[in-house]
């Protein structure tokens, strides 16, 4: 069965990769002008937010092959560039560094901590993401008959947006940290596909005056994002919001294109 293009998704990825590449492409944040610098440490919030609720959107089709095959399709989409890249950057690290520097690096228990703190102690850090979308991807069967009690719904959607709001910094190890500010959205995501028919789903007034009001909401909380409590998740609700609005808004064109 071959999966079916969804342009406006596929353009919210875009937009989503688009930012976070933006703010890792500024090399110092106190050498740029204040608009850059606010937008550089902010707008990767919403992308990151759109690309864990797409992943879990499309995650349901794991019916379609079953848990095993599908956690193994995903194994080798997420985890094996994941070790690639980062052994494959290792080596250019271990050649430049001093003697010193390279046994500890490639020492057992660096190597181990490269794997277990992907964010914190990876070798290529920037691709904490991969296995923390992996880990989320376990969780497919559980949120499948979860979403079938009302009760629970609630309370795994309360429990994980109760977790991200909380302005605190777990460890890094196992992704904690990262699965604490992330899940919420892959989970959101995955119940949304058993909610929405984007077969139904079209531009319309409607969808352009929800993207001109969360954009405009979102460029605000960017101004006073140091001076409102839950600026990150008030910033990735109206951002991602502007994101998927915005995508749906502009499929008439896409589809001229």
């Amino acid at each position: 069965m071959k999966n079916k293009r969804i342009q406006w998704i596929e353009l919210a990825q875009i937009i989503s990769m688009f930012l976070v590449v933006f703010r890792h492409s500024i090399p110092n944040f106190s050498q740029v002008g204040v608009v850059i610098n606010a937008m550089g440490q902010t707008v990767h919030f919403p992308a990151l937010a759109v690309f864990f609720m797409v992943s879990g959107f499309f995650s349901v089709k794991w019916k379609n092959r079953g848990y095993k095959t599908f956690i193994k399709d995903r194994a080798l989409r997420l985890l094996a560039p994941w070790i690639f890249v980062s052994l494959l950057m290792l080596i250019p690290k271990a050649i430049i560094v001093s003697s010193d520097a390279r046994i500890q690096m490639l020492s057992p228990i660096s190597l181990l901590l490269s794997i277990v703190d992907p964010h914190g102690s990876g070798i290529c850090p920037h691709l904490w993401f991969l296995p923390t979308l992996f880990l989320l991807t376990l969780s497919v069967a559980i949120l499948d008959k979860a979403i079938k009690n009302r009760i629970a719904i609630v309370v795994i959607l309360a429990g994980l947006f109760t977790v991200a709001l909380l302005d605190v910094n777990l460890t890094t190890i196992g992704c904690l940290n990262e699965l604490r500010m992330y899940a919420i959205w892959f989970v959101l995501g995955y119940m949304l596909s058993t909610w929405v028919d984007t077969k139904r789903l079209a531009p319309s007034m409607r969808v352009s005056i929800i993207a001109g009001v969360s954009f405009l909401t979102s460029v605000i909380l960017i101004i006073v994002f140091d001076r409102i409590p839950f600026g990150r998740m008030l910033l990735s609700i109206a951002g991602s919001v502007f994101i998927l609005s915005f995508s749906l808004a502009s499929s008439d064109h896409l589809k001229k294109c």
